[in-house]
């Protein structure tokens, strides 16, 4: 009975200092999270004062549209590398988190098998049946859930891979775009800029 009760009591502890473990965990991904949005603010306030003090000294239209351009492409591949930290904080997180589950899961189902044996040791004739069959469903639990972790760790590498992929063909695009229509805008810019020229 002391035995039980000892067994009980350090599981308590275990499971409080699991709580406390993904708490931790979880407290730690928010605080990097804010630390990232503060970062990130900051430096997109200071670069955005930086363009407007260049655009507010810009001559002609032409010059207008090519910083316009200069700016576009590095704000939305600082846009795409933001979302992709925040990623890597939920992420680092999450496998944080479930590393403790695993290990709680294992450590709870070695206690269920250390009890199951002790009991079989004091059951009636027959108990053997009954405690085999919970040893198995056990197993079965345990075959599931690793069955179920590898596959929620394959989700989350085609996501990564896709993720990855989207980012790269979002940059291509978007550059492109603002080329093309800085090619477009440059001609009409000149024009705009010689007809001011000769009515003056």
């Amino acid at each position: 009975m002391n035995t039980t009760v000892d067994t009980l009591t350090q599981r308590g502890r275990q499971l409080s200092d699991a709580w406390l473990a993904v708490a931790s965990s979880g407290f730690s991904a928010t605080e990097r999270l804010i630390a990232l949005q503060m970062n990130t603010l900051r430096e997109a306030i200071e670069q955005s004062l930086a363009h407007a003090k260049r655009v507010a000294e810009t001559k002609d239209a032409q010059e207008f549209f090519k910083l316009q351009q200069e700016a576009l492409t590095p704000s939305i591949e600082k846009t795409l590398a933001y979302q992709r930290n925040v990623y890597e904080v939920l992420q680092q997180s999450q496998t944080e988190i479930a590393k403790i589950i695993e290990t709680q899961l294992a450590e709870a189902n070695r206690q269920m098998i250390e009890l199951l044996d002790k009991m079989a040791k004091s059951a009636p004739t027959g108990a053997e049946t009954v405690i085999a069959a919970a040893k198995s469903a056990i197993a079965a639990a345990n075959s599931a859930y690793d069955n179920l972790a590898k596959a929620a760790k394959q989700v989350a590498e085609i996501a990564e891979a896709n993720m990855t992929a989207a980012t790269s063909a979002t940059v291509k695009a978007v550059t492109s775009a603002s080329q093309q229509l800085a090619t477009k805008a440059a001609p009409a810019a000149t024009a705009a800029k010689k007809t001011t020229q000769s009515a003056a």
